[in-house]
């Protein structure tokens, strides 16, 4: 049988969370004075931390619905995507797929990690590039959720077209082949599955044991 896969691309799979327990707030507060992609350019050389109201705004496609990405949820503004650290469980209960987001960046530290902008707090140890947004007070001054829950539909695509630059994005992918730990010479880290597709192009992604 050949599953369908829906992932985020940091290989990642989750599902969509539909339930949260926040007061909704009026779309009209969601501002945006920049772009993903801006922001993006602006941290190449280093990261930054505006000092003035710089707004972005994105409809969550990832969190930690299914036990996948944890203390981190994803934004798709349709320039591009960012992660933003939080260091809190039950992220999905705030901010559930499908919900636009207004992050006012204003003290807040941008980076460019791992293929994707990341937006958190300024380290306070030279040995992590930012911090975690742990204070729901802190959150509370920064974020602004809209008032209603479209999750985006996933792009569709073949093994042979993902690449690092889409880290972020919610993806499909369609009839592939699992092939079992196993089952192959190829050595996987622990917690991921190999799949293929006719071609025989493989992908490695990661699946929580207890969502199977």
């Amino acid at each position: 049988m050949r599953p369908i896969l829906s992932a985020i691309l940091s290989l990642l799979i989750f599902t969509c969370c539909r339930s949260y327990s926040t007061p909704e707030e009026s779309r009209d507060e969601l501002v945006a004075h920049t772009t993903i992609e801006e922001l993006y350019q602006m941290c190449q050389i280093a990261p930054f931390t505006p000092h003035i109201e710089l707004r972005v705004r994105g409809k969550v496609v990832g969190c930690d619905r299914g036990g996948y990405l944890h203390n981190e949820l994803f934004i798709d503004d349709g320039t591009g995507r960012a992660k933003v650290l939080i260091e809190r469980y039950f992220i999905s209960n705030l901010y559930p797929e499908g919900v636009e987001l207004s992050i006012d960046l204003n003290g807040l530290t941008i980076a460019q990690i791992d293929h994707i902008l990341q937006i958190g707090l300024s380290p306070t140890s030279s040995k992590r590039t930012l911090d975690l947004i742990g204070s729901q007070q802190v959150l509370d001054q920064h974020i602004t959720r809209g008032n209603s829950i479209n999750p985006l539909p996933p792009k569709e695509y073949s093994v042979a077209d993902i690449t690092t630059t889409m880290c972020g994005e919610l993806v499909k992918i369609d009839n592939v082949i699992h092939f079992p730990a196993d089952s192959t010479d190829v050595k996987i880290a622990c917690g991921y599955h190999r799949f293929s597709d006719s071609d025989l192009n493989f992908i490695n992604i990661y699946i929580n044991p207890q969502s199977t």
